[in-house]
């Protein structure tokens, strides 16, 4: 399987965990590995490290200062939403709450409309 430029940017973060590493370190490793590996440019290393943060791979401390910590990254699956989440219609205010008694974990409940 070929490795991906946020694969590539994950390998740096696993490689260094539990350290606030600034953006530029992360860029300038990436981009010398990437070429190295492929010949080609990376192209917008900061927006996939921002993606990532995002997507609750990495920790954002600060403007320009990341952190990977395995113990708190959150897995892809528990940032999808559920289907009892997913099938309800965006016209209503909905409350969504946890609800660990029943199959699915989330209760949505209708809130009155203003």
């Amino acid at each position: 399987m070929a490795t991906t430029q946020v694969d590539l940017i994950m390998e740096f973060f696993q490689q260094h965990p539990n350290r606030d590493i600034p953006t530029e370190e992360v860029v300038d490793w990436v981009t010398v590995e990437w070429e190295r590996r492929k010949g080609t440019k990376f192209r917008d290393p900061d927006r996939a490290i921002r993606m990532l943060a995002q997507q609750g791979q990495l920790i954002k401390l600060k403007n320009g200062l990341y952190r990977y910590d395995p113990d708190l990254v959150q897995k892809r699956d528990d940032l999808t939403a559920k289907p009892c989440v997913a099938n309800t219609t965006t016209s209503r205010r909905i409350t969504v709450r946890p609800n660990p008694a029943s199959a699915c974990s989330f209760v949505c409940i209708n809130a009155p409309s203003r």
